[in-house]
């Protein structure tokens, strides 16, 4: 096969514009059947080769070039190519790239002690929609969706291994719920039988609709059920999720974000000198155990007298004072968050903060502000899929340049994104 080659009959000098032909061999064997000669695979199923694909996807998604300005740019470089070619290169055949975005998820979650959690609006197809971050100093994961349920979280964790489990950890998280109403029922069902598996969502709901439970029952029950598969199933064993307090990341081992806790305390409007003191002194002795709490962390392990300590500090803090009913009650709910504000005593490798997930779903509320909202189901898929890949690859100071490079000129140069995570030391 010969290299290749530009055409000379389609070959225009005042325009820069040329072709690139592919000799390719054909044999015909004794048979009568002809041998065609196969193209590189780096351009296999395109009309444009790897190093224009690789400009376009880094513009798109790296550089935030929105699409008519790429078709504008596209075209002043003497390149002939129409709005409906450009939307096919950023959404379309993009398989290899999914693959790799959701096994980072499949191994982050089994290799990760802890993960951190956040979403925001991203709209679709012209109604409100969702994107839900996942993610650590390891890798990141983005996923689009209609809501932002605990149940839509669940199903984001699970992907495509749907199961349901009755163990103890759904024991656990229904016991804790005041808003089941079929507790006595459900203790004495699981005490009565062994563990419950189902490995698709209509052998659930067919045992559901069998047993006693009311249908508002069902909601709760669905999620304790999927809860016990991903704790057994596809979780490190005792996963921790770091999250800015939203019910829908309320799972059975939570941390919570310190960043996010203040931000009430520093909101309040004090009435008098007497209130904005107390206010001050609130805040300046959140900060200053917040420091202690992130130095100490860093030294080593944490002894049995200092996290006897800190929990005093904690408690401290969240006394109440005179006169300010409102500082009070913001207070009191902070130390309800007590055991996760303070789970970096127990797990040194917790962040007290959830930057990193916001600094992450940043990325989408900058798209919102510029292109508004995703038009279709590709669209959707190739931006969360792209901008995890690029996520992930910042994570190891990896040019995204050159990582699309490796991937769509099957150099295979730089290794499987899901190589960089390992286990936790």
């Amino acid at each position: 096969m010969s290299p290749e080659l530009p055409c000379p009959q389609n070959y225009h000098s005042q325009n820069y514009h040329y072709h690139i032909c592919y000799r390719r061999e054909r044999w015909k064997t004794p048979s009568g059947d002809e041998i065609l000669g196969e193209l590189p695979d780096k351009i296999k199923g395109y009309h444009f080769g790897a190093t224009l694909r690789q400009f376009i996807l880094y513009q798109y998604f790296h550089n935030a070039v929105t699409q008519p300005l790429l078709l504008n740019q596209l075209r002043e470089m003497g390149i002939s190519i129409s709005g409906g070619q450009l939307s096919n290169l950023l959404t379309k055949k993009n398989t290899a790239f999914l693959d790799e975005k959701n096994a980072l998820l499949v191994k982050g979650l089994s290799y990760s002690d802890y993960i951190q959690v956040d979403d925001t609006g991203a709209r679709h197809r012209g109604k409100n929609g969702f994107c839900t971050q996942i993610g650590n100093q390891s890798f990141t994961f983005f996923k689009g969706s209609t809501n932002k349920s605990k149940h839509n979280f669940l199903s984001i964790l699970q992907g495509s291994n749907t199961g349901y489990r009755l163990n103890q950890t759904a024991y656990d998280y229904l016991k804790r719920l005041k808003s089941f109403s079929n507790w006595d029922l459900f203790s004495v069902e699981y005490h009565s039988q062994a563990e419950v598996f189902f490995t698709s969502e209509n052998e659930w709901l067919t045992y559901l609709h069998c047993q006693p439970y009311s249908k508002g029952s069902y909601k709760i029950l669905t999620e304790a059920a999927m809860i016990g598969y991903l704790s057994q199933d596809i979780f490190r064993e005792n996963l921790m999720i770091l999250s800015d307090e939203a019910k829908q990341f309320d799972i059975n081992n939570n941390a919570a974000c310190w960043v996010h806790a203040e931000r009430k305390l520093t909101k309040l409007t004090p009435e008098g000198s007497e209130q904005t003191r107390f206010k001050e002194r609130k805040l300046n002795q959140f900060w200053r155990l917040y420091k202690s709490l992130k130095a100490e962390m860093k030294k080593g392990e944490i002894s049995h007298q200092r996290k006897y300590q800190f929990r005093v500090r904690f408690d401290n803090l969240c006394k109440a004072l005179p006169n300010f009913k409102k500082l009070n009650a913001e207070l009191a709910h902070i130390h309800s968050m007590k055991l996760t504000l303070l789970r970096g005593l127990e797990n040194r490798v917790i962040p007290l903060h959830n930057n990193l997930s916001e600094s992450d779903i940043r990325e989408f509320v900058k798209r919102r502000k510029i292109s508004g909202c995703t038009k279709s189901e590709d669209g959707q898929e190739a931006v969360t899929t792209y901008l995890s890949l690029k996520k992930t690859c910042q994570r190891h100071n990896i040019s995204f340049m050159d990582y699309l490079d490796d991937r769509l000129q099957h150099l295979n140069k730089l290794p499987y994104l899901t190589e960089y995570i390992t286990n936790p030391p």
